[in-house]
């Protein structure tokens, strides 16, 4: 499967095994972009789009050449289809151009295409027998963080690299953000506590963000990621977040996030990750002198 730079490979055996399981799942997608595999689960009237500010699609793809909406799902017990969107790329169904309002039924495996001008091209599969699905999900795992589903580090880094000039980047806000005294709540109730914590508060991340390319569980129960948008409302969903998390009820003894930013339009250099999360770190500091269960900007 090749669109472009997207290439997935597929041995013939594993192509022999998604052919014979096909044992009927609930119905997805899998929207395979450089190097990142998402699946997104098809239920309804699903829009299929660019995340624009607080505009997120219901399958948001993040891509500067992808149109803020590109098309819908629609998704009933009858099966699903796909109606194209009035886009500039345009979008292609098994190789074939879709023009606006075209309508398509989706069948186990069938494949959309999305170009772009820079060449790293999107390709979306449909899937809904058991056999694909296995081999997609191991494919989406082999890249993702395996306890919270989040992009890992080294995935986060290269979707930085190829999102960092983006205008819809231009005004943003990285931040670090870790959970207070996680050690206590290992030691006290259990590392299965524990790594249910991570994903909650993985979960409550995304939401955050917008979507779960924007976050990535950065070591241990450290998390970074990027806000769009100016200081002020950057500041405002990250101290929701802090107070939803705090507000939560998954451990008797309560849970809270220290948080710290940089805002990224203040900054000359965007390239160097590392850097940027070191600068966030500090205001993290910060806001653990302060008490911690907060939000802290560097200067």
């Amino acid at each position: 499967m090749e669109g472009s730079n997207t290439t997935i490979v597929i041995s013939e055996m594993g192509l022999k095994n998604a052919n014979e399981g096909n044992t009927k799942v609930s119905p997805r997608l899998y929207i395979c972009c450089d190097h990142d595999i998402v699946r997104a689960d098809l239920q309804g009237r699903q829009r299929l789009g660019r995340p624009a500010g607080e505009d997120v699609p219901e399958i948001p793809v993040m891509n500067q050449h992808v149109s803020k909406d590109h098309g819908v799902f629609m998704t009933s017990e009858e099966g699903c289809e796909y109606i194209a969107g009035n886009s500039s790329n345009g979008i292609y169904y098994n190789n074939r151009r879709l023009y606006p309002t075209a309508r398509v039924s989706l069948s186990d495996g069938d494949e959309l295409r999305i170009p772009t001008a820079d060449k790293i091209d999107i390709l979306i599969v449909f899937v809904n027998t058991g056999g694909r699905a296995e081999l997609w999900e191991e494919f989406r795992q082999a890249s993702r963080d395996q306890l919270t589903g989040l992009n890992g580090r080294n995935g986060f880094m290269n979707w930085w690299t190829a999102n960092r000039d983006h205008r819809e980047y231009g005004a943003s806000a990285l931040f670090i953000m870790d959970i207070d005294n996680f050690k206590q709540i290992n030691d006290g109730f259990g590392h299965s506590t524990g790594d249910e914590v991570l994903r909650f508060v993985a979960g409550q991340l995304v939401k955050a963000a917008g979507f779960s390319e924007r976050v990535c569980r950065w070591g241990g129960d450290e998390f970074i990621g990027i806000i769009p948008g100016k200081q002020e409302s950057a500041d405002r969903i990250l101290k929701r977040l802090c107070k939803e998390i705090s507000e939560s009820s998954i451990i008797d003894t309560g849970m809270s996030v220290s948080i710290g930013c940089v805002d990224l339009s203040c900054v000359e250099d965007r390239m160097d990750l590392c850097s940027l999360v070191s600068i966030a770190d500090k205001a993290l500091y910060e806001t653990k002198r302060n008490g911690k269960n907060g939000v802290e900007w560097s200067a």
